[in-house]
């Protein structure tokens, strides 16, 4: 680095300034990767040294408690989904009807606004509203009510998800001016209309529109500030006392929206446009595309394609997964990303894949396909992702010997309470909640759900849709949906410790730093995951 005009205001910030750019990727490559886990290594460089440090040295930080921008914020619209406060059906008018009908048909069934259907079956829809029809009327107050709808209407409707969460809706509303949204299902189809009146009553802070300011990010590093805010955004939540596998769906549709995001930077980087004839979707695997993912996270992430061009996507694929872990996201240590070509496939190889995972045995066969299953499409062609889920869940619901394989490995729990009912802890006094815990859980509903061919993707979902099934013993069913909130909700709290002091967060927990009512909670929590095997049956049977 090249120093200028020492020791004055602007060369020193500078400099500093240029040292602290060189210092960041060097703190990555270590680990490193937020101002706490900085201030920790710093800690333990000084308790190294038994505190012989350089006359320079100074003090940077302090131990005392942080200061959260979102100590409080409404939760709301992280408990409850678009579909919760919809109104459906949604009210359509021809493209041809007089702004007369129009102002007629909004009149009569109170409401502000009407989609407009599109002229041909490929267009999208519109919408025009009661203060589009006032404009209407103040600028031609004589002939204004003959005008046909299509005239003055909007052109493509802005539509969410019937599940996505309502801090998105409300964020993408506030964010771009809207005072109306068009709801959609999985397929595309319009099923309800949202409005500013329907979100009226809940407020909530600017900080809490994530995933509509990803959307937005122009960059890397704009993206990177709207990432950081997700663990104060989970600590404010958790104050709130709101069921922490919501939470997890809020954290995973962050990571699903990101990675999104980092696809469609990636492309735009590229030298070269995408090639015509591709086609592709990037896939998000394991615990995300469950909606389970915590603090904890890193890379799962796969692409299939289809046409030619598997150069060029090999290229941004590679850049994908280097603007992810840029942000925050780490690179996954099993390699399980897109920029591996064994992740990033045809339609065609990838049915030979899952065709070969299905007539094996080995353990890594087994885990790379359970990972697999979970597979959820964020970005280019959807269709290609979930039809190779829908004919991979169909191949595996008539392949019994890779089934009672998955249900051997599901069985195989790890006992984390020991003799006298003690927890079994590790040398550094911590148990891993998730290899004793939610992993059982997690892979026991995956087993469930290919052998009933549920579509179904996260563990509480396939959970809740064995109910009332004759086959499936519902007292054990009910105790590991609650055993399965309990083990999220004890690690949530154990990673937002961890991130406060500058400890990476993990899937290990620490008994003594939980309340002792919650160390009963997660006593029994652990005692009932056995039930799995209740659930599953016998392998062999």
């Amino acid at each position: 680095i090249g120093i200028r005009d020492r020791h004055t205001a602007l060369g020193d910030a500078a400099a500093t300034g240029e040292i602290f750019l060189a210092l960041l990727p060097r703190l990555r490559d270590r680990g490193i990767r937020t101002l706490a886990e900085a201030e920790a290594a710093c800690r333990s460089q000084q308790q190294a040294t038994s505190g012989e440090m350089p006359a320079a040295w100074q003090q940077v930080m302090s131990e005392g408690p942080a200061v959260h921008a979102l100590a409080r914020v409404d939760s709301y619209p992280y408990r409850h989904r678009v579909r919760d406060v919809m109104a459906a059906p949604p009210r359509i008018i021809e493209p041809h009807a007089s702004l007369h009908r129009a102002l007629d048909t909004i009149v009569a069934q109170k409401i502000s606004s009407l989609f407009v259907k599109p002229a041909r079956p490929d267009a999208p829809f519109g919408i025009i509203t009661e203060r589009d029809i006032l404009r209407a009327i103040s600028a031609d107050p004589a002939m204004a009510l003959q005008q046909t709808v299509q005239s003055i209407a909007t052109f493509p409707l802005a539509t969410v998800l019937e599940d996505d969460f309502l801090y998105s809706a409300f964020g993408r509303m506030r964010r771009r001016r809207y005072r109306h949204l068009g709801v959609v299902d999985a397929g595309g189809r319009l099923v309800g209309a949202l409005t500013q009146r329907d979100l009226l009553r809940q407020r909530a802070d600017d900080a809490i529109a994530l995933t509509d300011a990803m959307d937005e990010a122009a960059g890397v590093n704009e993206l990177a500030i709207v990432w950081r805010k997700l663990a104060d955004a989970a600590r404010a939540l958790v104050d709130e006392d709101v069921d922490p596998r919501d939470i997890a769906g809020i954290i995973s549709g962050e990571v699903c929206s990101l990675t999104a995001r980092a696809a469609e930077i990636a492309e735009r980087e590229m030298a070269e446009p995408r090639p015509a004839k591709l086609r592709y979707a990037v896939m998000v695997l394991g615990s995300a595309g469950r909606g389970e993912s915590l603090l904890a996270m890193d890379q799962d992430n796969a692409i299939i394609f289809d046409g030619e061009g598997e150069v060029w996507l090999a290229a941004m694929a590679v850049r994908m997964n280097a603007i992810l872990d840029e942000i925050g996201v780490p690179l996954c240590k099993g390699g399980v990303m897109a920029k591996m070509e064994n992740w990033r496939r045809s339609g065609e190889a990838w049915r030979r894949q899952v065709s070969g995972w299905l007539s094996r045995s080995d353990p890594k066969d087994i885990l790379n396909a359970d990972i697999f299953f979970d597979a959820l499409p964020v970005h280019g062609d959807v269709q290609l992702a979930d039809e190779l889920r829908r004919d991979a869940i169909a191949a595996a619901m008539q392949s019994p010997g890779f089934l009672k394989l998955m249900t051997m490995n599901a069985a195989a729990i790890e006992p984390s309470i020991g003799w006298f009912g003690r927890f079994k802890l590790d040398e550094d006094g911590r148990m891993d909640l998730k290899r004793g815990g939610i992993l059982p859980i997690f892979s026991g509903a995956r087993v469930l759900a290919l052998r009933h061919g549920l579509s179904e993707r996260s563990t509480a979902a396939r959970l809740e849709a064995l109910r009332g099934r004759a086959d499936i013993p519902q007292r054990q069913l009910e105790q590991i949906l609650e055993a399965h909130r309990i083990l999220l909700g004890i690690i949530l709290g154990q990673q937002l410790l961890d991130i406060a002091r500058g400890t990476p967060p993990s899937s290990r927990v620490d008994p003594k730093e939980i309340q002792p009512s919650d160390r009963e909670r997660l006593k029994w929590a652990l005692e009932n995951v056995k039930a799995v095997i209740d659930l599953l049956g016998d392998p062999v049977g």
